[in-house]
């Protein structure tokens, strides 16, 4: 067993606490420190109970490569198959509960306890597809996140019930075993005497991003970033680092692959990988590993995300100048994305802590104004090597005017899942909208002139801003063909996400005002009244003009405008509750009015538009739209049986009206003339659809296994394994399902 020592290492970085190490640039010095000797922070000691584990399990096999764990298993299988074996059977101790609202269960990313060898056929057969992923052999025991809920750490496990609730879902609580270097074990495939044969490349040049593959020299120059930041006992493992090919699949796979984002904000037709800095090929890799069917991979991509954001501020502070560097925020942004939806507690909380420092980047380099976007001109001389010239500083320009609207997707995306405060404000992008997808995706420097001057015209000289078509929503439309409307609708609805939160945090305000109060400048009804009738205007207005752009998105705004989540979650018991009856009365004073109607109406067309997303796509943000809906379903279906009166038609002498009331209504249906007679009249039932008959509302566990099916159906099909993520709000979704009191978990 090896004990805690320091080990002297100039290459070495600091040691750093998770908060510290990936803050934005300090100070602006001039020139690069002199780099200091430093020594090693030393194995963090184990606790009790890791100690008697490790006793089990036997010492240390000089022939595992130092690796912590049991010996090699023995299993008789073909080595090209995938060994998915259930992580949460071996407690590390090295992570905690979620900290996200309702995001229960942890993955975990400890190998320690597990023999990988199998892994090394990975460095020659790639394990996944762009089409059909190899076949996948179950993991035992079935459910993952139950697994993982059934052990808890001593060292954090509450004292009461409730306790346990607010711990797990609203804070990372920090453990010895938690800190930068616990996933450093992940970074290799260790090796295996037998190796198969190199297949054939399962991807075609055709669905290559790019058409120039990683070199050995790229591929050494991210191992220097992993040598800068491993430590000493880890360095021997690295001999079995990914290789060449595996790395440049990794890249491919998330440039290209069934998930293909990444190209509306890099520009893959000026890519060069072999160019480009080893802090985004390794962010990119990473990328490209969580977003794989395999869970080893997963592990992988989770533990190069983890050196990526260590590494990166290193970088800064050596040469300050990079703050400015297009690929460096890029990079950075990216290890932002795997952490926010990598369902570990600790990365969630770090990855909403160092949005911040991006922003900072960003906005003091001018990136949010439109004086650092100047319009192309193109003259007689602009032909060949000139063209190309001017071509490639556009690129840079334009890349930089993405990726502001890529993080102010990022940082909704956050404030929606986190309850936080949106980072961005809605009056502070001044730059230009992007321009065209057919202008940014030209594949040479003749094809995008033409299409520039084709598509842009005379529009080129004064594109609005987004600021602008908040103000004016019509300038959107004017501009259609000039704009990239898909990304210029998803950031506008993004931006009117701000004026929602503002209007939900006023709500709560003025509703927290104690009745005893006789005095008060506030006008509840005025305050409230104009901002919704405002925010549903525009709404509205943006639903008939752009009927098919960012549905789910604006569908999941509209829910949140007729409901507080805040006050779903309480109810639900998925937060601290300090006074029982309060939360009740609220809900049961929403379930009574016409608000809820319309809330459980736009979560029923949250289920239609995820339904029609293509196969795969219902993960992170996405996923966090299903689940809102359906804790929306599941208070409006217990409410409604609580308070009766919130389910009945008002009194009428009608025999027809009354008549009606024994209608259904399917929330997740088109709109029709009884859909409006429901939620204006509160006449029908209103149910979710079904395989069989719809559901109504009021029966919640028929209605949450229904959205439990969606949420399994499109995040894959039953032979692959879901994301984390997928996997803890499933988790959740099935508690409450199962025992109606989230409390009794």
């Amino acid at each position: 067993m090896l004990e805690p020592e320091h080990v002297e290492t100039p290459s070495e970085e600091p040691t750093q606490t998770p908060v510290e190490s990936s803050t934005a640039p300090q100070s602006l010095s001039t020139a690069p420190p002199p780099p200091p000797t430093l020594l090693l922070p030393p194995p963090f000691p184990r606790g009790d109970a890791e100690h008697a584990q490790t006793a089990q399990s036997g010492e240390h096999d000089q022939d595992n490569i130092n690796r912590r764990g049991l010996p090699p298993m023995q299993v008789d299988r073909p080595a090209y198959m995938m060994d998915y074996v259930a992580p949460y059977e071996f407690a590390s101790g090295t992570l905690t509960p979620t900290g996200l609202a309702a995001w229960r269960g942890e993955i975990d990313l400890d190998f320690s306890a597990i023999d990988l060898s199998f892994l090394s056929t990975y460095n020659t057969q790639v394990p996944f597809e762009f089409e059909n992923p190899i076949g996948q052999v179950p993991f035992p025991g079935g459910n993952l996140s139950n697994q993982a809920y059934a052990r808890q750490n001593d060292d954090s496990t509450p004292n009461s019930a409730q306790g346990l609730i607010h711990q797990t879902l609203w804070r990372f609580v920090p453990v010895p075993g938690n800190h930068a270097y616990a996933e450093q074990g992940n970074l290799s495939l260790p090796s295996q005497d037998l190796i198969v044969g190199t297949p054939e490349s399962f991807a075609d040049v055709s669905r290559r991003a790019t058409s120039e593959r990683l070199d050995a020299v790229a591929r050494d120059r991210v191992l220097a970033i992993l040598l800068s930041q491993v430590q000493s006992h880890i360095l021997p493992a690295l001999s079995a680092f990914p290789s060449t090919m595996l790395l440049d699949k990794l890249i491919q796979f998330f440039l290209a692959g069934p998930l293909p984002t990444a190209r509306t904000w890099i520009h893959t037709a000026t890519f060069r990988p072999n160019k480009a800095r080893p802090e985004l090929l390794l962010a990119m890799a990473a990328a490209g590993a969580v977003l794989t069917p395999d869970r080893s991979l997963r592990k992988l991509g989770f533990a190069m995300q983890e050196v990526v954001r260590n590494h990166i501020p290193t970088i800064f502070e050596a040469d300050n100048t990079l703050v400015r560097d297009l690929e460096m925020v890029q990079a950075f942004m990216l290890q932002l994305e795997i952490g926010l939806w990598s369902a570990s507690s600790r990365k969630i909380e770090i990855s909403e802590s160092f949005q911040t420092p991006l922003l900072t980047m960003l906005r003091r380099g001018s990136r949010f104004r439109r004086s650092n976007y100047p319009v192309v001109a193109f003259g007689p001389e602009n032909e060949g090597s000139s063209l190309e010239k001017k071509w490639l500083a556009w690129v840079g320009q334009e890349s930089f005017k993405r990726i502001v609207y890529h993080i102010l997707g990022h940082n909704a995306e956050a404030s929606i899942s986190l309850r936080t405060n949106p980072g961005i404000s809605y009056s502070e992008l001044d730059l230009p909208l992007p321009v065209p997808y057919e202008v940014w995706s030209a594949a040479s420097a003749a094809d995008w002139k033409v299409k520039y001057q084709t598509m842009l015209g005379s529009c080129a000289s004064r594109i609005p801003s987004l600021t602008e078509c908040v103000a004016s929503p019509d300038l959107l439309r004017a501009f259609s063909t000039a704009v990239d409307l898909k990304f210029s609708c998803s950031s506008f609805l993004y931006a009117i996400w701000g004026m929602v939160w503002e209007y939900r945090k006023l709500a709560r305000l003025l509703k927290a005002r104690p009745t005893t109060t006789k005095d008060n400048p506030w006008d509840n009804s005025l305050a409230l009244m104009t901002r919704y009738q405002e925010l549903l205007k525009v709404l509205d207005y943006y639903r008939l003009t752009y009927a098919n752009e960012s549905t789910l998105l604006l569908e999941l705004i509209l829910l949140h405008l007729h409901m507080s989540l805040e006050e779903i979650q309480l109810f639900c018991g998925l937060d601290e509750v300090e006074d029982d009856c309060r939360a009740q009365d609220s809900i049961g004073e929403w379930v009574d009015g016409k608000m809820s109607r319309l809330a459980v109406w736009h979560a029923g067309q949250v289920v239609r538009a995820a339904r029609q997303l293509p196969a795969l796509h219902l993960r992170d943000f996405y996923a966090i739209t299903i689940f809102h809906a359906s804790l929306t379903f599941w208070a409006y279906g217990f409410a409604v049986r609580s308070h009766p009166q919130g389910g009945k038609a008002p009194a009428v002498d009608s025999t027809h009206l009354l008549a009606s009331q024994q209608q259904t209504i399917c929330v997740d249906g088109e709109e029709t003339a009884l859909t409006y007679r429901y939620i204006s009249l509160n006449v029908g039932t209103p149910a979710l659809r079904s395989e069989s008959a719809p559901t109504p509302l009021s029966n919640a566990e028929a209605v949450m296994g229904i959205m439990i099916e969606v949420m399994k159906r499109g995040d894959g099909d039953a032979a692959s394994s879901s994301s984390p993520l997928v996997e803890n709000l499933l988790n959740i979704m099935g508690q409450l399902k199962d025992t109606g009191m989230f409390k009794m978990i």
